[in-house]
């Protein structure tokens, strides 16, 4: 079997956080893998909830690396059993951890 696909990118970039008015986007991924030939999937972990992401898949083959295909996406907000109050204190606790 002759194959050309030598490996795929896959990124996942942070482009808004509504809940964050100090928020500025970055083209930097802050999730990224390279996958073999032999994967057909992959999952991101550990992702924002409520954030919007775009993710980028690209392929390196003998000819080169491809442009890369981009998907953006919403994850899910935070559901918890005190409603969205306790969920609003996560976020806010989240950012004043990060900085």
């Amino acid at each position: 079997m002759y194959r050309f696909f030598i490996y795929s990118q896959v990124q996942a970039i942070i482009i808004d956080k509504p809940y964050d008015m100090t928020f500025a986007p970055s083209s930097d991924p802050v999730s990224e893998v390279e996958l073999d030939e032999q994967a057909n999937t992959f999952t991101f972990i550990n992702l924002m909830p409520s954030t919007k992401y775009e993710l980028r898949v690209r392929a390196s083959t003998r000819g080169g690396v491809g442009d890369p295909a981009t998907l953006q996406e919403f994850t899910d907000p935070i559901l918890v059993t005190g409603g969205w109050l306790q969920a609003i204190g996560w976020v806010i606790g989240y950012l004043i951890v990060r900085q």
